[in-house]
């Protein structure tokens, strides 16, 4: 199982971005071969005013430092992110 951070999106002076979990399966006939993929959300990300919050997929407010045992770096990825960010307004 691996994790990304997906590309976060900005909300007045908001930005959220979902941290997703993937997983990729490769099955292989001889020259033929298929992938299979599935990705979920695990957690939402949302930066206010420099303060970063996570949520669970209910919106559930999860501790940051849990998180970051669980998503390495995800919160630094996000503020990298940020820059990008289009606007839903």
């Amino acid at each position: 199982m691996n994790w990304s951070v997906d590309p976060p999106i900005r909300v007045g002076h908001r930005v959220f971005a979902a941290v997703a979990e993937r997983e990729t399966e490769v099955y292989g006939i001889r020259a033929a071969g298929t992938c299979l993929g599935t990705k979920r959300p695990a957690l939402i990300l949302v930066l206010e005013r420099g303060q970063v919050r996570a949520l669970d997929v209910t919106g559930r407010a999860l501790d940051l430092a849990a998180v970051e045992r669980s998503f390495p770096e995800a919160v630094e990825h996000l503020r990298a992110l940020v820059e990008d960010a289009p606007s839903a307004d």
